[in-house]
């Protein structure tokens, strides 16, 4: 039987209520738990919880349904949705893109611990036959209805369609699984007891994510997101590593020789993604970061990009992950994505057989490193418009990244804010409501050209790798394009503002908030700075694309963007300024937590906030900006130093020498 949620007796990490709690005298915590904002995930929480009650009752449940490379018996097209009725004791389906399937069959799963257990379907799972349904042109929908008492006792960890005939087990259609929010809402009631497992969740998490390697060739999560480098990798990090670190597996074992394009990985950061199942052609994209993840994985609230109209209320990607969004197997949800890494990155041999290969992770695993991953970095993009910035060009650089047109052509507008909302990741909510006429908000999907720049660095280093179609590659006249690439997407309605027959590579939107921190740019890390990436969107590669087309369709002056090398500085100058901004922010949280915690939790977060407050200096001595604030922080840095260094003494006067200098930073930045 399956062992039901413990709760933790104390809080684990200090953080998540105001009150200081004992530690033990050997930290032993990962470095990665550093970079958590405790308050990010309760809030995340309560917003979904609230979310959820509005939209649903506790009886039902959605499910987002989809391929899920190295489990699904082949690629293909097909997704859509199940809601799970508990009460009623009915399932309703809707799947499209099945095509010359006759039908198929709809399981529940209901994982059991014990020795091997996962959180794919195993022989000692109970599994539960919701039934079959026809397919007819390519699309499977109808409702199931269960048997009285069929769901009693029955926890549903995964949602499964199989072809008929076939079990759960092994290579099936489409899998799906509800998230940890949703598993967590059905396990426990009290407010407190929420609280406290989501503290264990995030330790259990962050210690996963940097010390488990699931069985596999040695990675970890944090080889390609290391705390010490911003949770990404580069070429100059890559530089740094030893030559025997995990991140160089396919250089030693013959059996991974393709896991990795050694050239690309040591010169450009780029590693390879199977996005469209093993049976295809990898491509080389570079390592996002994963902070504030809690802001930017929630998909548009209406079908606003290439994703199918979805025909029960949730389509996958459930999230949005990976530079093209939809780089989470199955539901595509940010608790499968480690599902999806592991099988990726970790296994032994590129046959990727799960239990030799690899280990897959169970539920609790994955529960544990998506609530750890909600809870890193900040948990709101800053209020752009009401930040008094203190340089005049920072100033004239948000007022180029906030307007969105031209005035027939005689303004300068950077139409920025239109995809990345006060510097996020998110859509301008009021600019496309209006647009489109109906309500919409989150994270999007665009055609941006960038695959299109005529001396792509890998291209020229690799002549042979793979064109990356993103999201999807598909025109607006309903005709494929070749070779069809992508995932998801399906064809955008005719009739639009774009040229019929263009084909559209999507990508995500990634937030702008850590940009200058997390250098190259884009996702084939096409160039290196962040004056090159702004001025990216001059380029004929950008207005000549589908995003440079639609901005210029929605411009009074019909055009796309059009800045001068002045505006460019000017809008990289905001993004500096903004990114120096939280990272003292994050250095400040972290230095008062170090100043109340135990010594070796104290040395750990001070660890941290000299790296935060290194990175900060960096980004301003880089474009020679605010020099009496880059000062200041390295004041603050060699007083955060001398407080490691300290063995006897107290360290208190340090950290508040060195927060009263992080304050000046800021005091010289913003009023």
């Amino acid at each position: 039987m399956k062992t039901p949620r413990r709760f933790a007796p104390f809080l684990i990490f200090v953080g998540l209520t105001a009150a200081c709690r004992p530690e033990p005298a050997d930290d032993g915590a990962p470095a990665v738990l550093s970079l958590v904002r405790s308050e990010t995930i309760l809030a995340r929480y309560g917003e979904w919880e609230a979310a959820r009650s509005s939209a649903r009752s506790d009886a039902t449940l959605e499910v987002a349904l989809s391929f899920a490379r190295g489990f699904s018996d082949a690629p293909t097209e097909a997704c859509g949705s199940v809601v799970v009725d508990s009460a009623a004791g009915s399932v309703a389906v809707d799947v499209i893109g099945l095509g010359s399937e006759p039908a198929v069959s709809v399981w529940l799963v209901d994982n059991q611990d014990g020795p091997g257990a996962s959180t794919l379907p195993d022989p000692n799972d109970r599994m539960l036959h919701a039934g079959r349904i026809d397919v007819i042109d390519g699309r499977a929908r109808g409702n199931l209805s269960l048997d009285a008492g069929a769901l009693e006792g029955f926890e549903l960890d995964r949602v499964v369609v199989a072809r008929l005939g076939d079990r759960p087990q092994g290579r099936v259609l489409l899998l799906g699984a509800p998230g940890a929010f949703e598993r967590l809402h059905r396990s426990a009631r009290s407010a407190g007891e929420v609280e406290l497992e989501l503290e264990s969740l995030v330790r259990r998490g962050a210690e996963l994510f940097e010390r488990e390697t699931f069985g596999g060739n040695g990675r970890t999560c944090t080889t390609c997101h290391p705390a010490s480098n911003n949770l990404t990798i580069d070429p100059t990090f890559i530089a740094t590593l030893a030559s025997d670190d995990p991140l160089f597996v396919a250089e030693r074992d013959p059996q991974l020789a393709q896991l990795e394009n050694p050239t690309l990985l040591r010169e450009r950061g780029l590693i390879l993604e199977n996005l469209d199942g093993f049976e295809r052609a990898g491509v080389l994209r570079a390592v996002p970061h994963t902070f504030a993840l809690a802001t930017s994985v929630a998909g548009p609230t209406v079908p606003f990009d290439n994703t199918l109209n979805p025909p029960l209320g949730i389509v996958p990607p459930a999230e949005r992950t990976g530079w093209s969004g939809d780089g989470a197997p199955g539901s595509g949800s940010l608790r499968d994505f480690a599902l999806g890494a592991v099988v990726q990155h970790f296994t032994r041999s590129l046959e990727r057989v799960p239990g030799r290969d690899f280990r897959v992770p169970t539920d609790d695993e994955l529960d544990a490193l998506e609530v750890f991953q909600l809870a890193l970095g900040r948990d709101q993009d800053p209020a752009l418009s009401s930040l008094r910035f203190r340089s005049p060009i920072v100033a004239r650089g948000r007022e180029i990244f906030l307007r969105v047109d031209t005035a027939g052509g005689t303004l300068p507008a950077g139409k920025c804010t239109l995809c990345h909302s006060n510097a996020g990741a998110n859509i301008d909510a009021e600019f496309f409501s209006g647009v489109l006429g109906v309500a919409v908000e989150g994270n999007a999907n665009f055609g941006t050209g960038v695959n299109n720049l005529a001396a792509l660095p890998g291209k020229i280093l690799d002549p042979l790798v793979p064109r990356d179609g993103g999201f999807a590659r598909v025109p607006h006249d309903g005709n494929l394009c070749q070779p069809p690439l992508g995932g998801f997407g399906t064809v955008t309605p005719e009739g639009g503002a774009l040229p019929p027959g263009l084909c559209e590579e999507d990508f995500n939107t990634p937030p702008l908030v850590e940009a200058a921190d997390t250098p190259p740019f884009f996702h084939n890390n096409a160039v290196d700075t962040l004056e090159a990436a702004v001025a990216f969107y001059n380029d004929r590669a950008f207005n000549e694309s589908a995003g440079g087309g639609l901005l210029a369709a929605l411009d009074s002056g019909g055009v796309g963007i059009r800045l001068d090398s002045s505006e460019v500085t000017a809008v990289a100058h905001l993004l500096r300024v903004v990114n120096v901004l939280e990272n003292l922010r994050s250095a400040t949280d972290m230095a008062r937590l170090a100043r109340e915690s135990a010594r070796p939790t104290g040395r750990r977060l001070l660890g941290q906030v000299e790296q935060e407050l290194g990175d900060a200096i960096t980004v301003l001595e880089g474009a020679l900006l605010h020099p009496r604030s880059a000062q200041e922080l390295r004041r603050a840095r060699e007083l955060v130093r001398d407080a490691l260094a300290a063995k006897h003494e107290p360290i208190k006067a340090r950290i508040d020498q060195a927060l009263s200098a992080m304050e000046r930073a800021r005091d010289d930045l913003v009023e």
